[in-house]
């Protein structure tokens, strides 16, 4: 009975029967009692059929690769997320914990897609090129890049230096690249914010509390007179409990002050008219802040520093209570027996022609240290800044409003001077009398005070210059720890409370600004990303294009693909059009070996060969001759 031409498709795949010879069936019944193929999975197509693939084959394959194509879309992703999260904080970031978390993967997780989709793209292009006809050097090197590392190596054996390996070269430099750009596209950085604000502080011109009966004032200005005397914060820019120090104008270089409006910058060793700061409000502990204020101090200019043989009683004609109508100078003497020094306020106050006089004498080792000075306010304009709670002042100049003439002071209103001098001179209780004073010591040894084992000290031996920063210092010192004894270690309270003196508050506007963390978007490594991932892309899309047009089965980087046509491995007929991986999946349990099919020959020859009993296929040898 004649056998008709019979078509039937199965699994997807067309199938066509078609009539044998009879040599056509002496050979299939003889190759299939072979032992090759009692290897071969059951399914050997041992009728012909077309290269035309079935729907479910088709849709499959696009299914893989269209998988493929999509892999480099969450670098997309990535990138356009971290574009729009640019200079966002960080707290306000909805993905960015995600974004920098997914950040850290990107050199490992990219070249493995990188290797993937390139891979099946050259091995797409090779497969297309030989069904169309291509030089083996070009198949070569198509198939031979399919790794980083081979891609130089393939080239290198070739000595392949053309366009084309230029090319694929400078793609598989995009795979460590890439991966590199996906870490780096996004970082955290920090960004300052500022915001206006306002701020007070202390007033140098609130009243002196140690008038009448001021027990508690008295205790406590005394006590940070002599705590800021011992502090180790002489020349720093703030005092022991924070609090913001005013820069001496006097002492500063004012070379470079009318390029500037003024402006001189505060060195780091400045000269600090007290040793005692200005407490400043709303200062925040996580911002910094900058703003200008307005403030003065007392300024004094001692001409006459001298050796003298005998102090000057002035204040033997005031009777106790102390006697303001009385002509010529008030003083005080330091308490004791043996009073050490004593200090004078000229009763007269300050007019056109000068401002008011002080006199200071103190007990040498050679005789009376004998000092007369004249004493100013200097009214300045302080540039500050407060790194969270610590401040400092940057530059400073004299004020520009309208203040009363220098030669004026505080002490020109009323009987203050009185108080203050009182006051001033019994601030350090009586010590021996044969020692100078911890307030004498400040002159000559500024840096410890209370050292003990000193003598008497000659205070002229300083200098008038130095004698007069000291003094002002001390005088300022005082003065401020007086106007808010409670205020100065606690920082400003309210400015009136039935418990605490009233002091006043200057009000300025500045500016604090907040150091934030922020996701910062390199843009450069932004770009390479995004070329990188769209490349991956475009080439999966490629891949699937080419897997579809291309007719021929797909043969190269497959084991089973050595069995096509090779005379020495006796397989079944047909199965020319088994794609790469279908042949390997049917002839997985067929054992090949590279050896020697002449094993018998003075020559042998090498060849890819089936191993079974009826078949001996010698193992290489070194000493042996191959055709």
């Amino acid at each position: 009975m004649a056998i008709e031409n019979i078509s039937f498709k199965k699994s997807g795949i067309n199938f066509k029967l078609v009539p044998r010879s009879d040599t056509d069936k002496s050979i299939i019944s003889a190759k299939s009692t072979s032992h090759e193929a009692q290897a071969i999975s059951r399914g050997w197509p041992i009728a012909t059929r077309t290269l035309a693939r079935g729907v479910f084959n088709i849709a499959s394959r696009c299914i893989w690769d269209l998988f493929f194509a999509l892999l480099p879309v969450p670098f997309l992703v990535l990138g356009i997320i971290a574009a729009k999260h640019d200079l966002v904080p960080v707290e306000h970031a909805s993905y960015g914990p995600a974004l920098l978390s997914a950040a850290k993967y990107g050199p490992t997780v990219f070249p493995i897609v990188f290797a993937a989709i390139i891979a099946q793209f050259l091995g797409r292009i090779a497969s297309l090129r030989v069904e169309q006809g291509e030089r083996v050097g070009v198949l070569e090197q198509l198939l031979g890049s399919r790794t980083f590392f081979n891609t130089f190596v393939t080239h290198f054996q070739l000595r392949a230096f053309n366009v084309l390996g230029i090319i694929i070269v400078a793609l598989w430099a995009l795979s460590p690249i890439g991966g590199q750009a996906s870490l780096r596209v996004v970082t955290v950085g920090s960004s300052v914010v500022e915001h206006p604000a306002s701020f007070q502080y202390l007033s140098i011109d609130s009243n002196w509390t140690l008038i009448g009966d001021a027990a508690q004032e008295s205790l406590a200005t005394n006590s940070l007179f002599i705590s800021s005397l011992a502090s180790p914060l002489r020349t720093a820019s703030i005092d022991i409990w924070g609090n913001l120090k005013i820069p001496m104008l006097e002492a500063l270089n004012d070379s470079q002050a009318s390029a500037n409006d003024g402006w001189l910058s505060v060195p780091a060793n400045a000269t600090y008219a007290a040793l005692i700061g200005l407490p400043i409000s709303a200062l925040a502990s996580k911002v910094n802040s900058t703003f200008n204020l307005e403030t003065s101090y007392w300024s004094l200019d001692c001409p006459t520093l001298e050796l003298h043989d005998k102090a000057q009683n002035f204040t033997s004609t005031i009777p106790e209570p102390m006697n303001i109508t009385q002509p010529g100078w008030h003083g005080s003497k330091a308490p004791g027996t043996s009073p050490q020094f004593e200090l004078a306020i000229d009763q007269e106050p300050a007019s056109p022609t000068g401002p008011r006089r002080i006199l200071f004498e103190s007990k040498g080792e050679n005789g009376i240290s004998h000092a007369e000075c004249s004493i100013t306010t200097s009214y300045v304009e302080l540039r500050a800044y407060c790194e969270m709670q610590s401040c400092g002042v940057s530059s400073i100049r004299k004020s520009k409003l309208s203040h009363p003439e220098q030669a004026r002071t505080v002490f020109d209103s009323g009987p203050l001077f009185l108080y203050y001098t009182y006051a001033f001179v019994n601030s350090i209780p009586a010590g021996h009398s044969a020692v100078s004073t911890p307030l004498e010591t400040y002159f000559v040894h500024p840096g410890s005070v209370f050292r003990s084992g000193m003598d008497w000290l000659d205070l002229y031996t300083v200098g008038s210059k130095s004698f007069g920063i000291s003094l002002a210092q001390l005088m300022n010192t005082y003065w401020l720890a007086g106007i808010a004894p409670f205020n100065i270690p606690s920082g400003l309270g309210p400015e009136s409370s039935p418990d605490l003196p009233v002091f006043t508050k200057d009000t300025v506007n500045g500016t604090t600004s907040e150091s934030i963390q922020i996701l910062h978007c390199h843009r450069g490594w932004l770009a390479v990303l995004m070329l990188a991932s769209l490349l991956l892309f475009f080439a999966g899309l490629a891949g699937l294009v080419l897997g579809l047009v291309c007719d021929a089965p797909e043969i190269f980087t497959f084991a089973s693909s050595l069995t096509r046509d090779n005379p020495h491995i006796s397989l079944p007929p047909g199965g020319s059009t088994l794609d790469g991986p279908d042949r390997a999946r049917l002839l997985k349990d067929l054992v090949i070996r590279l050896g020697d099919v002449r094993p018998e020959e003075e020559v042998g020859h090498i060849s890819i060969a089936a191993v079974n009993d009826m078949r001996h296929v010698g193992r290489l040898q070194k000493r042996r001759l191959y055709d």
